[in-house]
């Protein structure tokens, strides 16, 4: 349940906790069916242990109003461009393997303005059958470029 909130951690949870592929999905869930976890030989860490002293010096500068290096992270766009992307739900009319590749399932996808073609990586969670009619969330970047 975690899953959705804490992407990689739960990965790593998964891994550590010996839990198979089959057990890992929203639709395999079943209260009781695990009745026992086996904990890998030598379980490590998700989570960091913050370091006291530092994590204080951040908090008084913070209070104190010096300022504060922000984190730069190349992954993420401006507010220009977040201003341009649009969130439209889609319906899944057909939906297939993708001819070329193993994890991928090539969906036509009715937005209401227009039937998109979208690829995507889900082929591990899901079969092409079960997509079909399924609500989706769309993210339509730059159309107004």
């Amino acid at each position: 349940m975690l899953k959705p909130i804490l992407l990689n951690a739960s990965k790593e949870l998964f891994t550590q906790l010996n839990i198979p592929k089959s057990k890992q999905s929203w639709k395999s869930l079943k209260y009781g069916e695990l009745d026992q976890v086996e904990v890998t030989n030598n379980p490590e860490p998700i989570f960091p242990r913050l370091d006291k002293e530092v994590e204080e010096d951040f908090i008084k500068d913070m209070i104190n109003g010096k300022k504060i290096a922000p984190v730069v992270e190349e992954d993420f766009i401006n507010i220009e461009d977040f201003l341009k992307v649009e969130l439209v739900v889609g319906e899944i009319l057909e939906c297939a393997q993708h001819p070329n590749a193993d994890k991928l399932l090539v969906s036509q996808i009715n937005t209401g303005d227009r039937v998109r073609q979208i690829v995507s990586g889900i082929k591990g969670s899901y079969t092409a059958e079960e997509m079909v009619g399924k609500k989706v969330i769309v993210v339509i970047y730059l159309t107004h470029a």
